[in-house]
């Protein structure tokens, strides 16, 4: 829209939907919410909810109101951290889980292959479960979905379960950087403490599908996973690049998958331990 008397409209194209249920409009997210975050919300961090991964931080676990992104390959644990994160979810601080990826079926199956009760949190009300099919959604019309559903359900915990969806959509290459930006602050501004999985292109999980400073500007916290041979064998590792506020230990650290879940180790044996500011 280039004029409407009497008011101010929003510059540049925007995106419509005409299905069975009529015409919806959805208004370019980083021009429709530009509401800078004033206040964020203090209070102890939330638990990573894997035994010997929350002391890797001064911080103790996420800080609240914060973005963390998982960046890993494939098989590296980036789902499964998420669903141990979810899973601690409560009456008064329910969760909510945008997977892209894996159905809500599969997602319970492998929640339930760890002993964790995805099923029974759902059954509660206190896991919510909504899946976008890969590729099949425009940019802002995710963006304003996952949001939406946030504003409804009042969740503190968020896992976007991953970040591909968001990257295939039409128009994320034109304004991939500014968008997701725009997201993460209206995540903050609703205090919910969010992880998001970023497939990386490579095994030691350096290689991700965004300039560096596309992931500075998406994220506070950043967890990159790995999967390296020692000894003749394949280890998960985890180590943590940078924590809102918070001195780190920059070691890598193994995560061992266990009948229960992921389980943080000692330092692996060829990491050398020393913290960041």
């Amino acid at each position: 829209m280039s004029k409407f008397r009497g008011s101010a409209v929003l510059d540049g194209a925007h995106t419509m939907r005409i299905d069975d249920d009529g015409i919806a409009f959805f208004p370019r997210l980083e021009v429709a919410r530009t509401e800078s975050v004033t206040d964020i919300e203090n209070g102890p961090a939330l638990s990573t909810g894997v035994p010997g991964l929350d002391n890797l931080s001064q911080a103790g676990g996420y800080p609240r109101a914060s973005v963390t992104a998982l960046a890993g390959p494939p098989g590296s644990g980036k789902t499964l951290l998420g669903l141990h994160f979810v899973t601690q979810a409560t009456v008064q601080e329910p969760a909510l889980l945008f997977g892209c990826y894996e159905s809500p079926a599969l997602l319970r199956e492998i929640a339930g292959n760890f002993g964790i009760d995805l099923v029974g949190l759902c059954e509660q009300g206190v896991v919510e479960i909504i899946w976008q099919p890969y590729g099949a959604d425009h940019l802002d019309e995710l963006g304003y979905r996952l949001l939406d559903a946030i504003d409804k359900s009042r969740c503190k915990r968020v896992l976007i379960d991953g970040l591909g969806v968001f990257l295939s959509a039409p128009g994320f290459e034109r304004r991939g950087i500014r968008f997701l930006a725009t997201l993460s602050n209206g995540l903050r501004r609703r205090s919910t403490t969010t992880l998001v999985a970023v497939q990386s292109e490579d095994s030691q999980g350096f290689s991700v599908p965004m300039a560096n400073h596309g992931m500075a500007a998406m994220a506070d916290n950043v967890a990159r996973l790995r999967i390296e041979e020692q000894n003749r064998k394949m280890h998960r590792l985890v180590s943590i690049s940078k924590v809102r506020g918070s001195r780190i230990d920059l070691s890598l650290h193994e995560l061992r998958l266990l009948d229960s879940g992921l389980q943080g180790a000692a330092n692996s044996p060829d990491a050398a331990s020393n913290s960041q500011g």
